[in-house]
C-alpha cells in the first residue's frame, strides 16, 4: 500500500506535476472516473492497480459515494504527492521572484484549471539548473510580478504560484508543443519556436487581492545582506529567501 487520499467532487491531487481529479465514482462495481487533467479519464478499480506510468499506479480502497473516494497511490518515496495544493512540504530556504508579462498571467489561469499546470518560457537557464539542484524535486514559493501592462508607481508582487520544474526547449520549442503554454503566446510565433532555451512550470497560480499585493522591499535575494528597493523590478527571474 501506498500513500491513501480521499477525495471529493471539488479535490484534485497531484503526482508529481501531474494533476488529478475524481469524474465520478460507482459504488455498484466499486470503480471510479480519475482524469489527469488535459487527458481522457481512466477506469480505476478496488480490485487492481491502474498503472500511470513507470512506477506509479492507483487504486480505490473504498467508494463511499459517487463523489466520494478513498485511492491508494503507489510512487517512489522521491515523487512528491499532494492535494488541493495544500499538503506538500515546499522546500522553506528558497523562493522564486520573477516577472511574467500580465497577459500571459491572465491566460494562463485558463490553462492551470485546463491542465494542471502553466510552462513560461525563459533564456535563463543557468539559473533554473540552480534551482533545481537545491530543490531536490521538491516545489518552492514563486512570486510574480505582472510586466508588460501599465507599470504602477511603486511595483508590487501581485501573483503567486508553486515551482513545479524546467525543462529544455526543443528547438525553441515546449517538448509538450502548446498544451502547458498560455494561449496569449499563441499569436507570436517566436514566442513557442526557436526563442526559449527552457520553460519552467507553475500550478496553483493565483491574483493577489489588493490587500495581499507584496512590496518588493519586503524581498532578500539569496544569500544577501540588504532586502531589494521598493523601487525594483525584476528583469529576469532570481533566488530569494522565502516569505
Amino acid at each position: 500500500m501506498g500513500l491513501v487520499i480521499q477525495i471529493g467532487p471539488k479535490d484534485t491531487f497531484n503526482i508529481a506535476e501531474r494533476r488529478f481529479r475524481l469524474i465520478e465514482a460507482f459504488p455498484e462495481t466499486n470503480t471510479a472516473h480519475i482524469q489527469e487533467l488535459g487527458e481522457e479519464p481512466l477506469l480505476v478499480s478496488y480490485e487492481k492497480w491502474t498503472k500511470i506510468s513507470g512506477s506509479i499506479a492507483l487504486r480505490l480502497t473504498q467508494v463511499s459515494s459517487r463523489f466520494s473516494v478513498k485511492v491508494d497511490i503507489e510512487a517512489p518515496q522521491t515523487i512528491p504527492i499532494w492535494r488541493n495544493g495544500k499538503s506538500w512540504v515546499e522546500r522553506e530556504d528558497v523562493a522564486l521572484l520573477a516577472p511574467v508579462p500580465i497577459m500571459h498571467l491572465e491566460s494562463g489561469l485558463e490553462t492551470v484549471q485546463q491542465y494542471g499546470r502553466v510552462a513560461f518560457g525563459s533564456m535563463a537557464w543557468e539559473r533554473f539548473d540552480a534551482l533545481s539542484a537545491m530543490l531536490q524535486g521538491r516545489p518552492c514559493q514563486v512570486f510574480i510580478y505582472a510586466s508588460h501592462g501599465q507599470p504602477a508607481p511603486v511595483p508590487h508582487v501581485t501573483w503567486v504560484a508553486t515551482y513545479l520544474r524546467w525543462v529544455e526547449s526543443r528547438n525553441g520549442a515546449h517538448r509538450d508543443g502548446l498544451k502547458y503554454r498560455p494561449k496569449s503566446t499563441f499569436n507570436d510565433p517566436s514566442d513557442n519556436l526557436g526563442h526559449w532555451a527552457i520553460f519552467w512550470e507553475v500550478t496553483d497560480l493565483r491574483k493577489l487581492e489588493p490587500a495581499e499585493r507584496i512590496p518588493m522591499d519586503r524581498f532578500r535575494g539569496l544569500d544577501q545582506k540588504k532586502n531589494y528597493l521598493k523601487t525594483f523590478r525584476p528583469e529576469g527571474p532570481v533566488l530569494v529567501e522565502p516569505l
